[in-house]
């Protein structure tokens, strides 16, 4: 990896942003360790100069009081000087030098009257910096008490340069431990970085494999690492498991597809096949007069036939893509509906339609059209079941938050290796109980059902006692009324 690749990656930008943060504070706690340090030292030396101003206050108090010469005290401050490494002076009331630790001489006032004022008219002692000839120096002022009164003071200076270079000297030793400490910070940053970073990267290397092979099968990540990480882990695999199932599922689709298309082709074809004899028959004059008829006659059967095929195909389109407005209907008038628009089917096929239990008004929110739909799948393929001089029955009852339509067959009940999958678009098992083969009829239950935000449930009763196939919808939220807008409980999962 080239460096500019490298400085931008995460790891180098975490490298760097802990580096540049411990810089910035390390460098800011040396500037103030640096001040710090150098006022602890002018004070401690301050402090110093006072206590032994306070010595020399009580030699000096000797010279006011006439008991030594001016020679002696001057000879006195010279040696005191010496050991101090600072510069002493003595002044009188008014503030002027009267003597000084290197020179006889007698120079002119140089302190300031702030200065003199506490020392010798308040009597107190004075620490601080003092400025003289461009240089400032660190001082101390004691006031010089004879017989009880203030006769003067001492004054003491000292160069400031040896705190300052005590200061320094120290500033650097800081700067070098803080350096020292960067590099240790800098290899931690790095090993912290990475043992970071490394879940991340392996987040990637299976993000890049799922693109690569979109299925996921197989490609899924330890989650490790920060918290916040281990979730991104765990989210990823989900995500992979949502893709596994999604594409198996479409894999069952297409397969499925292939075999409705081969079933939805021959079932176009035998009509077609069938309306064009008749027809071509007719044409040609083969068929003419009671045969001519007859021939029309099963064209137009076929036909039909067709165009219930066609039917079937775009109520399961359009149940699918979700309806019209949802509006207040009537489960009980739905199912009445129903029975009377199947009751030539079932009188052709000599069987009884019964409807039983609930007959009073049944409040839902939700397609009326639908649900229609769905009921009248369920009972046609009761009937195409259900042997002649039997019963088919369709029950509706109500509970204290669903309400369940149940229609009950007499045929030969349902495999139980179908169950599973009996409610998939386009599986076909018993073509007689799908309703023509094309695996669309219970796929619309189903649908229906979800969409209501309910559920079918399927109950084979004993051997030849045949299914019972229950539709349970959950009631509305709030009261509905026919015909009006309202607000549906929300779909089911899946589908």
């Amino acid at each position: 990896m080239t460096p500019r690749r490298w400085r931008g990656t995460l790891t180098a930008r975490l490298v760097l942003s802990h580096v540049l943060v411990a810089t910035i504070g390390l460098l800011v706690a040396a500037a103030f360790a640096g001040v710090v340090f150098e006022h602890f030292l002018i004070s401690s030396r301050s402090a110093a100069l006072a206590d032994r101003g306070r010595q020399i206050a009580r030699v000096v108090s000797g010279y006011f009081d006439g008991r030594l010469f001016p020679s002696e005290t001057a000879y006195l401050l010279r040696v005191l000087e010496g050991t101090l490494e600072a510069q002493v002076y003595v002044v009188d009331t008014t503030g002027q030098v009267i003597l000084e630790s290197r020179s006889t001489a007698v120079p002119h006032a140089a302190f300031p009257l702030p200065v003199l004022q506490r020392v010798l008219l308040r009597g107190r002692t004075w620490r601080g910096q003092l400025r003289h000839g461009g240089v400032t120096v660190v001082a101390a002022g004691v006031p010089v008490f004879s017989r009880g009164q203030i006769a003067g003071g001492v004054f003491l200076e000292a160069s400031l340069s040896p705190a300052r270079a005590t200061a320094r000297s120290l500033v650097r030793l800081l700067l070098l431990g803080e350096a020292l400490a960067v590099v240790v910070g800098v290899l931690l940053a790095y090993t912290v970085s990475r043992r970071m970073v490394a879940p991340i990267e392996r987040l990637k290397e299976g993000a890049l494999r799922l693109g690569e092979d979109p299925g996921g099968a197989g490609v899924r990540v330890t989650p490790e690492g920060p918290e916040e990480i281990r979730e991104l882990g765990q989210e990823f695999n989900r995500m992979a498991d949502r893709l596994d199932r999604q594409m198996q599922q479409l894999k069952e689709e297409a397969l499925i597809r292939e075999e409705l298309l081969a079933n939805v082709a021959h079932d176009l074809k035998t009509p077609l096949t069938s309306i064009r004899g008749f027809l071509e028959a007719v044409r040609d004059h083969v068929a003419e007069g009671p045969a001519a008829e007859r021939a029309v006659q099963v064209a137009w059967e076929e036909t039909l036939r067709l165009q219930r095929l066609v039917q079937r195909l775009l109520t399961a389109a359009r149940i699918r893509s979700g309806g019209g407005e949802p509006r207040g209907l009537d489960v009980t008038w739905v199912v009445a509906q129903v029975l009377e628009r199947m009751g030539p089917l079932a009188r052709e096929r000599g069987v009884r339609l019964v409807q039983e239990g609930r007959r009073q008004p049944t409040p839902l929110c939700g397609d009326a059209d639908a649900l229609m739909e769905a009921v009248m799948n369920l009972v046609d393929n009761a009937l195409a079941v259900s042997p002649a001089g039997q019963a088919v029955r369709v029950a509706v009852e109500q509970a204290a938050d669903s309400i369940r339509v149940a229609v009950a067959d007499r045929g030969p009940g349902v495999d139980p290796e179908l169950l599973p999958r009996l409610f998939e678009r386009f599986v076909t098992g018993d073509r007689s109980r799908q309703g023509g083969g094309n695996g669309l009829g219970l796929a619309i239950v189903a649908e229906v059902a979800r969409r209501f935000g309910g559920r079918v449930e399927v109950l084979n009763r004993d051997p030849e006692q045949g299914t019972v196939f229950s539709l349970v919808l959950p009631l509305p939220p709030e009261p509905v009324a026919v015909g009006e807008p309202c607000r549906p409980p929300q779909p089911a999962a899946g589908g």
